[in-house]
């Protein structure tokens, strides 16, 4: 098989802290599905605070190349573009 080559459990906090964000804001989206300014606002901001998890992250472990930065930067427009999508169209 493979082998992984980093320690997991030195990620489990980032990762719960960025799972907890996740679920919050979709929380939100789900909780005030008549307000669209609100989703409006979690659309932005739920992609952006994945960008600045990320940085963060990925600096703490001091692995941050601007590859990275872009990817994260593409994922995240990726994704406030659908959800602006879907809050336009609903």
């Amino acid at each position: 098989m493979f082998e992984i080559k980093t320690d997991f459990r030195r990620h489990v906090p980032h990762l719960l802290s960025l799972a907890a964000v996740l679920l919050a804001g979709v929380g939100g989206w789900v909780a005030f599905p008549y307000d669209r300014g609100f989703q409006m606002v979690m659309a932005v901001g739920l992609p952006v605070a994945y960008f600045i998890w990320g940085v963060i992250h990925h600096a703490i472990h001091e692995d941050l190349y601007w590859r990275v930065v872009v990817e994260y930067a593409v994922v995240a427009a990726i994704g406030a573009t659908l959800m602006i999508t879907v809050v336009r169209w609903a």
